[in-house]
């Protein structure tokens, strides 16, 4: 309770208005990157026949393109509800990546520290590989793929949910 004596004071931060321009491209490239990752592996990473993962691969990406768009062109009142939907996307499928990479997975689906782009996600760049000049996306002649994992080796897994 404020009495007659206390005064109640009441601040706003404001924010330079370039800085939020910056933050608003910063966040838009932030989901493209994001829509980008989730369209390769799905066109070209094998993700496009995993159910319900490739499903939902492809749907990130498009909701990365449309957050993307909404918060470069969106008017200024609506930038708030832009940017909150937009951080709640990009920290929703960095948790998703996360629970699929634990033993039970997510969905059935379990996956695997060196599947493509996982490394570059989590730590920034490609780990164990020499960086992103040196990564090397496996193909179907590459030795191993497709096959059952060796010893110490880690492969992408996935289990039918029955």
């Amino acid at each position: 309770m404020v009495t007659s004596s206390q005064s109640v004071v009441r601040s706003r931060v404001t924010v330079p208005r370039v800085v939020l321009i910056l933050l608003r491209i910063a966040g838009a490239g932030l989901l493209l990157a994001m829509a980008w990752i989730h369209f390769y592996l799905w066109l070209d990473g094998g993700y496009r026949t995993i159910t319900p993962i490739g499903q939902l691969f492809f749907l990130n990406a498009v909701g990365g393109l449309v957050l993307a768009v909404a918060l470069l062109v969106a008017p200024w009142r609506l930038q708030t509800v832009a940017a909150t939907l937009s951080a709640l996307f990009l920290l929703g499928t960095l948790g998703a990546l996360l629970v699929s990479l634990t033993p039970s997975g997510l969905f059935g689906f379990q996956e695997s520290t060196l599947a493509p782009l996982v490394p570059t996600t989590l730590w920034g760049g490609e780990h164990r590989r020499g960086g992103a000049r040196g990564a090397h996306r496996p193909g179907p002649d590459d030795p191993g793929v497709g096959q059952p994992a060796e010893e110490g080796m880690i492969t992408v897994a996935h289990r039918s949910a029955r």
